[in-house]
């Protein structure tokens, strides 16, 4: 059975959520969520959205770019690389350890610079930059609304701006065990996540704000195959963490969850796993 690295005495599992990437700082999981987001950011739908993100953009040496929600950093360096030493990439994250390591990451890149700060309440001025980008971070966001709207703010009219983000109802599992299985994931996606229907909104908050010439595009990540003690976040919010809430809640009994997961692992241990979910895509220019 999948069980949590060890954890400080008095640790509350109940306190974990798709929210505690907004409190990376304060969790005894920070190691292993930057281990986690480096293994993400090799997955082919992910390489391919980054790709389709840059051409989206239009960028052009000397030209500044804001990225929202940075993490440890991989993706401001690929659009540093875009702008090049001309250019400039801000990378804003809430977490301290995010940062740290995001400049460790970026220490050849001049043209980086990496601050904390809110993606609700940016704190840069009107029109800063050429274009703007967020990657996975609307879902885990009190008021993405918001934050669209103070990367519309910093970007100059003409501008381009691209947001990527998961909807977690499109997550398949392959479960012999149908109706617990819809149990589990219907929990993850209205309750476990903050925003867990945000990739399809995307497309909406887009034109809400007025935004020209908006594109959508998607890809979907499979995973093939599973080890729950090496890679328990592999197929999203690792189960030791959202079983017992789904039990706290009433969403299962623990004999369910305990059997579901176990029939889980066989199939991962036998070959024959199989999961999915879908991310989204979308770009978008601000009007002159």
């Amino acid at each position: 059975m999948s069980r949590p690295p060890d954890l400080p005495e008095g640790f509350d599992l109940e306190s974990v959520s798709s929210g505690a990437f907004g409190h990376v700082d304060d969790s005894p999981f920070s190691a292993e969520m930057i281990a986690g987001m480096d293994r993400l950011s090799g997955a082919q739908a992910v390489v391919e959205l980054r790709r389709w993100s840059i051409d989206s953009l239009s960028l052009h040496p000397g030209q500044r770019v804001l990225e929202v929600g940075c993490g440890p950093g991989d993706m401001s360096l690929v659009l540093a690389d875009a702008v090049g030493t001309a250019g400039a990439v801000n990378g804003l994250d809430n977490s301290r350890v995010m940062i740290a390591e995001a400049k460790r990451r970026a220490a050849h890149h001049p043209q980086v610079q990496f601050d904390t700060g809110d993606a609700q309440e940016l704190l840069f001025g009107d029109s800063d930059f050429d274009a703007c980008y967020s990657e996975r971070v609307f879902q885990h966001l009190d008021a993405p609304e918001l934050a669209l709207k103070e990367m519309l703010r910093v970007l100059r009219p003409g501008g381009r701006v691209v947001v990527v983000d998961t909807d977690w109802e499109t997550v398949t599992i392959d479960h012999p065990d149908v109706p617990t299985t819809r149990k589990i994931l219907n929990f993850v996606t209205d309750v476990f996540t903050t925003n867990g229907w945000i990739g399809r909104r995307l497309p909406r908050l887009f034109r809400d704000n007025g935004l020209k010439d908006v594109s959508v595009t998607a890809r979907s990540l499979l995973v093939p195959e599973w080890d729950a003690d090496t890679d328990p976040s592999a197929i999203g919010p690792p189960f030791f963490v959202v079983l017992p809430q789904a039990q706290e809640r009433g969403v299962v009994t623990k004999s369910e969850a305990d059997q579901w997961l176990a029939e889980l692992e066989k199939l991962a241990q036998e070959d024959r796993f199989f999961a999915s979910l879908t991310m989204f895509g979308v770009c978008a220019t601000k009007p002159q």
